[in-house]
């Protein structure tokens, strides 16, 4: 017998562990172009959200230089906690659309499923009867 909450599971687990998978793979690449601008915190270094530019990537060494200029700063990338690359803005409207959309589309799909159980019918899930 289905339940709505293993339905519901068995359609969102799958969905949580694809998005795991994507971010996992995306930390393990440095895949940065030289002229990015980034902010780099390497608190080994003490480098502390440093925002520049890169000007390479040579091997396991990122070559970096600060904001302020001056020369390039090759840091071993073992070393970097954290490397933030902007990937542009998106306006506030833009984003509750997206947002909304994905909520309504989701929504829509954990009530189908549980609307699909063989618990109720659809009077006697209102009305708490069974």
């Amino acid at each position: 017998m289905r339940t709505p909450i293993r339905t519901a599971a068995r359609l969102l687990v799958p969905a949580a562990l694809l998005a795991a998978a994507g971010q996992a793979h995306a930390q393990d690449t440095l895949s940065v172009r030289p002229g990015a601008r980034v902010r780099v915190t390497a608190p080994v270094l003490g480098i502390e959200r440093e925002v520049g530019t890169v000007q390479g990537v040579r091997g396991d060494t990122l070559v970096f230089r600060g904001r302020g200029g001056g020369e390039p700063l090759p840091v071993l990338i073992p070393r970097v906690a954290r490397l933030e690359v902007p990937r542009g803005s998106i306006s506030p409207v833009r984003g509750f659309l997206i947002g909304g959309g994905a909520g309504l589309l989701v929504g829509y799909g954990a009530a189908a499923a549980l609307a699909a159980s063989d618990e109720c019918t659809a009077s006697d899930c209102f009305t708490g009867r069974t």
